[in-house]
């Protein structure tokens, strides 16, 4: 709410799915499928919506928790790949 003050929107009228199909950018999409905090659906239905400029990768063995330690390292080199792939000049 205190954003949506800030900014002056309505956080309730925020949609990801229409977001994503309204960018023109490219997005990463990076979940771990074990999440019980935010269904990997979420991450699915976002690509789904905008597969021609998303990008999906789900790891099988982190969830919402453990993601940002990489254990397998499978999320950086998805995240190098991707860079490299649409940031390089």
């Amino acid at each position: 709410d205190d954003a949506g003050r800030l900014a002056g929107f309505d956080p309730n009228d925020a949609s990801p799915l229409a977001a994503i199909q309204h960018t023109r950018a490219q997005v990463l999409l990076l979940h771990g499928d074990p999440d019980a905090k935010v269904p990997v659906e979420s991450s699915r239905q976002l690509h789904a919506a905008a597969p021609l400029h998303s990008e999906l990768v789900v790891t099988a063995s982190q969830g919402h928790d453990l993601f940002c330690s990489d254990r397998d390292g499978a999320i950086a080199r998805a995240t190098t790949a991707w860079f490299a792939q649409w940031l390089t000049p």
